[in-house]
């Protein structure tokens, strides 16, 4: 920030545009590194509220044609893009800071105290919560897209929600081989993620080969300390001894090398949420039973639409909006008893780029 808090005040906030923007801005820029960003391309706005996405096909390498002088070109037949729609859905939430809230600081009774400094670090405090609520939504997407191939909605007033289904085919969503992982049969990890990868490059997938395993911090400590998984290194080793301990980087590195498999990297995933005034730890939205096979990419769109807001003609507010347009924030005063009220919503989805480029497996289901 360039200004430090004592310059504002929430006057200041309910009526100067550029001072909100600068507000709203550094706190969001704590979310600079926020995990849906590395998987995801961010599309320029669309006036609709539906989206057309194109899966784009892997196209065959033909040869051509030796002509005559005069000969005209064969069109060549290409695998045509399928395409498919959906809606672009509007998720926000807002909050407010009241008298009730400089009643409180007043309360405290500190000394040398500045009131006005005071009630904007506890705006900044509750906004920089909100603002953080969006990434989150937006985490949980890409995570739920990565490991189940759909996004679960619950809108409000919706009791059960609905799914979303992003298009993978069903023949890229593997099970294990021969029995459940981690149970008393008799499975193999490093043949089920073999298969994976072996599926991956085959030509009606046609994933790149710079790709990545995908899992839950709790399925990949679960990978490494396999005694299978551990007994197959030790014998492309050829190492016998029980007593010979090798470390969780040293396995993750082996497994590449001695089976040529991607590395597997783990989506630790950690996030609390509020649920009706309780802060609470919000549940994983990364499959903890599957693991996925990705192109090191960014895989996914996010479509998004203008915020609402800028059709507001009240005089009695001011709006902006931040993170590149995604989300939109409105801002009213009131008085007697005053309170300062800050909405934000963002029209946003995501969908793959090309849906073919992920192979799943479900580690708790066998065929």
């Amino acid at each position: 920030m360039n200004r430090d808090y004592q310059n504002y005040n929430l006057y200041d906030l309910a009526s100067n545009v550029g001072d909100f923007k600068m507000l709203l801005d550094t706190v969001n820029n704590k979310y600079n590194q926020a995990l849906w960003k590395q998987f995801t391309t961010v599309l320029p706005a669309s006036n609709s509220h539906r989206f057309s996405a194109i899966v784009e096909e892997t196209n065959i390498v033909v040869k051509a044609s030796p002509l005559g002088a005069m000969g005209k070109k064969p069109l060549r037949s290409f695998e045509g893009g399928e395409a498919y729609g959906d809606s672009i859905h509007k998720i926000g939430h807002g909050f407010k800071v009241d008298q009730s809230d400089l009643n409180h600081i007043k309360e405290l009774n500190l000394v040398n105290y500045d009131l006005g400094y005071e009630m904007v670090k506890k705006y900044m405090g509750r906004a920089e919560a909100i603002v953080g609520g969006f990434h989150t939504a937006w985490n949980s997407w890409i995570f739920e897209a990565l490991s189940d191939q759909q996004i679960t909605l619950k809108p409000q007033g919706h009791a059960t929600g609905y799914t979303v289904d992003l298009r993978t085919p069903a023949a890229n969503k593997l099970v294990a081989s021969t029995a459940v992982w981690f149970g008393n049969g008799d499975y193999d990890i490093i043949k089920d993620l073999k298969r994976m990868n072996a599926l991956a490059d085959d030509d009606r997938v046609g994933m790149p080969s710079n790709r990545v395993f995908l899992c839950s911090k709790t399925l990949y400590d679960k990978i490494i300390a396999d005694a299978g998984v551990i007994a197959a290194i030790k014998a492309y080793m050829i190492l016998s001894s029980d007593d010979l301990q090798l470390n969780d980087r040293y396995i993750r590195q082996q497994l590449s090398v001695a089976f040529d498999l991607p590395p597997i990297v783990p989506i630790n995933e950690k996030s609390r949420i509020e649920i009706d005034g309780v802060p609470t730890v919000d549940s994983a939205a990364f499959n903890v039973d599957k693991i996925v096979l990705v192109p090191v990419t960014q895989l996914f769109n996010m479509h998004n639409s203008p915020s609402d807001y800028s059709e507001d003609s009240n005089p009695n507010t001011i709006k902006s909006s931040f993170e590149g347009g995604l989300i939109g924030a409105i801002q009213l005063y009131e008085s007697d008893p005053f309170s300062l009220i800050t909405n934000m919503e963002s029209w946003s989805f995501v969908s793959y780029k090309n849906p073919k480029w992920v192979v799943s497996l479900d580690s708790s289901t066998f065929s």
